[in-house]
C-alpha cells in the first residue's frame, strides 16, 4: 500500500507493545491507526469538553474514533483492503475533522489525519466522484 501522507513520525509506534494491533498491511499508516489503546474513553467521556462530536450526536459506537480504528483495521487485516466498504465510509463521512480526539485522547489519536489517507486511498482505488470533479473543474 503506498500512502499519501508523510507517516514517518509513527514509525517507532507501538513497536514491542504486545497491545498494539498494528494491522498486517499499511506500514507507518496502519502503526498511527494501531495508536489507539481501545481504552473507549472516546464513547465514555460524555462530560469532556469535545471529544467527537459526531459520536456525541449520534451515540451510534461505530462513529467513535474507537469504532472508526476498528473498522480501518478489519480494512488494513485484508487481503485486499476494501476501502469502498459502506459501513466505514459511513463512519469516515461523519467525522468532522475537529481534531478534538488527538487533543482529548490519552493515545493522541489523530483521526482527522487519518480521515485524509483514507479518502486519498479511495480516490486512488476508486477515482474522483462526479461531484467532487465537477467542483474541481468547474470554470
Amino acid at each position: 500500500m503506498k500512502t499519501q501522507l508523510d507517516w514517518s513520525a509513527y514509525r517507532d509506534a507501538g513497536m514491542g507493545d504486545a497491545y498494539a494491533d498494528i494491522p498486517k498491511t499499511g506500514g507507518d499508516f496502519a502503526k498511527a491507526v494501531a495508536v489507539c489503546i481501545n481504552s473507549k474513553q472516546c464513547q465514555v467521556a460524555q462530560d469532556k469538553g469535545l471529544m467527537c462530536p459526531s459520536y456525541r450526536a449520534s451515540g451510534d459506537v461505530a462513529l467513535s474514533p474507537g469504532g472508526r480504528v476498528k473498522l480501518l483495521k478489519a480494512t488494513l487485516n485484508a487481503e485486499t483492503p476494501r476501502w469502498d466498504d459502506p459501513e466505514l465510509a459511513r463512519a469516515m463521512a461523519s467525522c468532522v475533522s475537529c481534531k478534538g480526539c488527538k487533543r482529548e485522547c490519552e493515545a493522541e489519536l489523530d483521526m482527522a489525519a487519518i480521515k485524509v489517507e483514507y479518502q486519498a486511498q479511495r480516490i486512488a482505488n476508486d477515482g474522483l466522484s462526479l461531484r467532487a470533479w465537477l467542483f474541481g473543474h468547474w470554470p
